[in-house]
């Protein structure tokens, strides 16, 4: 809404949905429509089969790397200024990693997707500080004042970034925290 109202085009892509599919993708704040989600998913499905025939690494892309491909088709016709793009689980080995984003937002990190992840929040938030481009800025939920807020800054730093942290209040909801 910021970048919005600062006259930019924007997208976001998130997931999972609540009711509906298309709230995955959003134009200028609006969901996708069925039409341009369909031709969007359909060309993304078409170069995932591609792929297929081909032998190539696209062969193996999962749902959620067709729907990451939808979402920055979709992105590139609309001609958008800024994506906001939320990483599936995860980061590393994320589909939209691809991005060389201009900033990086961690929110959290707690004991989640531990089986893919990792059992600790140190090798959880590594997974995660995957998203963070060389030379670029992380916004932060995580204290500095804890250990872990620590081990993010350190990462940050080993990629030439700097942290700007956001600090919240103790006791404070998840979501408010993350909002």
């Amino acid at each position: 809404a910021g970048l919005r109202r600062a006259g930019l085009a924007t997208g976001r892509f998130a997931s999972p949905h609540v009711e509906r599919i298309n709230e995955r993708i959003a134009l200028n704040g609006q969901q996708i429509g069925d039409g341009p989600l369909a031709w969007c998913l359909s060309r993304a499905l078409a170069a995932r089969q591609e792929a297929v025939v081909d032998g190539s690494a696209g062969r193996e892309a999962s749902w959620f790397d067709v729907w990451t491909a939808a979402a920055f088709l979709s992105f590139a016709e609309h001609h958008v200024d800024w994506a906001v793009v939320e990483c599936g689980v995860g980061g590393l080995r994320d589909s939209t990693n691809v991005l060389d984003a201009d900033v990086a937002v961690l929110t959290n990190v707690d004991l989640e997707h531990t089986s893919l992840l990792g059992s600790t929040c140190e090798a959880i938030a590594k997974e995660k500080l995957g998203i963070l481009s060389p030379g670029k800025p992380l916004v932060t939920g995580v204290s500095r004042y804890v250990p872990l807020g620590s081990f993010v800054s350190d990462v940050a730093r080993s990629r030439g970034g700097h942290v700007v942290y956001v600090e919240t209040l103790v006791g404070e909801p998840l979501q408010s925290q993350n909002a």
